[in-house]
């Protein structure tokens, strides 16, 4: 991905998403503004109005659910419980108040249905308009759009001006309708901005010109945010590496940054990456390029793995290959390694409590000790951690 900005080695990448367009027509067919979706609007703010700052003036209802609010989330159940208001039928007033009242009703209708906005208003009242849902309560109540983080994977002493992502494509099913997926609204824009660079259609489509043509070109709106996910001052300092499935993506540059300056002649401290994933045969991201680095780098670089799906007898997860190295694991921190966890919220707690415990079983540190360690690390910045979900 080449962009015009500068960034550092374990920055997040901020994109700004834009709304598929099944999602965009289908809520502009519930509010019946298909034939004047396209209107010029001037928006202007009352006292102690929000709304203006989410969207330029002068826009188009087109524009406000493509590009400036959020229509692909869920709809939470306050918001359902207020939109009864302006339903069309009393069926649909009545069905939205039950759900926004009862949190039973609520789950067990999104277990079943996927509830953004315009799928709400269309299972609320099938065929009907809903004529009296103004634009001013929709532009105060619903969220903007928000940027999306994921971890740069590339070095910036390497590449200071094209920098790479890691995007594992989000598509979940519905708990009670499996036939029926959530797609994630980033991920799968990123996936048709990539398509149409290779002339592969996707679906569901996208408007990817963006606003007055200003995205032309395959480019996207996106932002350098800073992190404190950094490598040691001192290259000569050891790292541990914990990662499971696109959590690998910013220890991709930390890898290629120490087997650059290697290459150079500086000297390196020692890394081990601990990383896991599904099978090593479809989701083992970027192996042979960390293989390469490792004969590279020679015995400096070890590479540690756990793959879940192999073999239904033996189920190894990334914590599981923490323990097999317990003893090392334990002689690398005497060293004053400085560890990495990246990954889901999940795998972080079920990785962390593998840590202690085995911290506790090496050392023969009582619970005090452990939590004086530990929150040393981390006010050190030596224990640090990039976690979602």
């Amino acid at each position: 991905m080449c962009v015009g900005l500068r960034y550092k080695t374990g920055d997040y990448l901020a994109v700004y998403p834009i709304a598929p367009d099944d999602e965009v027509d289908r809520l502009l067919s519930a509010l019946g503004w298909q034939g004047k979706a396209s209107v010029p609007l001037l928006i202007s703010a009352l006292e102690g109005c929000v709304a203006v700052s989410k969207v330029p003036s002068p826009t188009s209802a087109n524009a406000i659910f493509r590009y400036y609010v959020d229509i692909c989330g869920p709809v939470a159940r306050d918001s359902v419980k207020d939109l009864a208001q302006f339903a069309p039928t009393p069926d649909a007033r009545n069905l939205l108040l039950t759900l926004g009242k009862n949190k039973d009703a609520y789950h067990a209708f999104t277990n079943k249905n996927y509830v953004t906005l315009g799928r709400l208003l269309s299972l609320a009242a099938p065929g009907v308009v809903w004529k009296d849902l103004p634009l001013s309560y929709l532009l105060e109540t619903m969220p903007a759009t928000q940027p999306r983080c994921y971890s740069i994977a590339s070095s910036s002493i390497i590449s200071a001006r094209r920098l790479a992502i890691t995007v594992g494509v989000e598509k979940r099913p519905l708990v009670e309708e499996p036939s029926t997926e959530i797609k994630g609204l980033t991920t799968n824009y990123l996936l048709a901005l990539a398509n149409s660079v290779q002339k592969i259609g996707v679906v569901p489509s996208y408007q990817l010109s963006g606003p007055a043509g200003a995205l032309e070109g395959h480019k996207i709106y996106a932002a350098i945010r800073r992190s404190k996910f950094k490598l040691p001052t001192l290259p000569i300092t050891p790292i541990i590496m914990i990662a499971a499935g696109t959590g690998m993506a910013a220890f991709r540059g930390f890898i290629q940054e120490r087997a650059r300056l290697k290459s150079i002649g500086k000297p390196v401290g020692p890394m081990v990456l601990f990383f896991g994933c599904r099978n090593p045969e479809e989701d083992y991201l970027y192996r042979q390029e960390l293989e390469e680095a490792r004969d590279e780098l020679g015995g400096v670089f070890e590479i540690v793995t756990a793959f879940s799906r192999v073999s239904e007898h033996e189920r190894q997860y990334v914590q599981d290959a923490i323990r097999r190295k317990a003893k090392e694991f334990c002689e690398l921190l005497d060293q004053d390694a400085s560890l990495y966890i990246c990954g889901r919220a999940s795998m972080a707690r079920e990785v962390s409590k593998t840590i202690r415990d085995g911290l506790v079983a090496q050392k023969g540190w009582d619970q005090a000790q452990l939590r004086r360690w530990t929150d040393s690390m981390k006010r050190g910045n030596k224990w640090l951690e990039d976690v979602w979900g």
